[in-house]
């Protein structure tokens, strides 16, 4: 699937409850390259995620930055903690149950429940 990390999103605010993920193909890099898909098996990678979910992203990392970039928005730098911050605010994240349900199957899921 190619799925490096998931993120599971569960927010509970008073009675009502959104859950969603969202997952990331991470790559490690000397320099963040002009075309992401520059990097060894990347397009194929965010590719098999784009089967299952919208929100697949690659995760780019060298010594210095990390972004992060959806897949379909491959020359759109995105902070990672923005990511995650749209995320809790439901301006991204898939709630589709499928999906949520293959995020346990990532190498490193991260969960987060927020409750207000």
């Amino acid at each position: 699937m190619g799925v490096d990390i998931g993120l599971i999103i569960d927010v509970l605010y008073r009675d009502l409850r959104t859950l969603k993920a969202i997952w990331f193909q991470a790559k490690k890099s000397e320099r963040l390259p002009n075309d992401i898909f520059e990097l060894p098996d990347l397009r194929g990678q965010v590719s098999q995620m784009q089967k299952q979910t919208p929100e697949a992203y690659a995760l780019i990392y060298t010594p210095e930055q990390m972004f992060a970039f959806r897949g379909d928005k491959p020359q759109e730098p995105l902070a990672v903690e923005m990511v995650v911050y749209d995320g809790v605010l439901c301006r991204r994240g898939d709630r589709a149950p499928r999906v949520i349900a293959l995020t346990g199957d990532s190498k490193v899921v991260v969960e987060m429940l927020i409750s207000a």
